[in-house]
């Protein structure tokens, strides 16, 4: 019998909303890179895969 060492729950827009939280911390991070504000329009337009990628689209030279 297999011993179970860890479980993982991942409760993110189920129990809380970490959305808003999410957004202030690329915001925070990302906008003194940059030196602009960023909308949260932009910044969710940049959700996907991965929060890398989402740096990699919000620092672009393009931003």
């Amino acid at each position: 019998m297999r011993k179970i060492k860890a479980v993982i729950f991942d409760l993110d827009g189920t129990l809380g909303n970490t959305i808003p939280l999410c957004i202030e911390a690329f915001r925070k991070s990302i906008e003194p890179l940059i030196g602009k504000k960023l909308s949260d329009q932009e910044i969710t337009s940049t959700f996907g895969p991965s929060e890398e990628g989402t740096i990699k689209v919000l620092v672009s030279d393009d931003s």
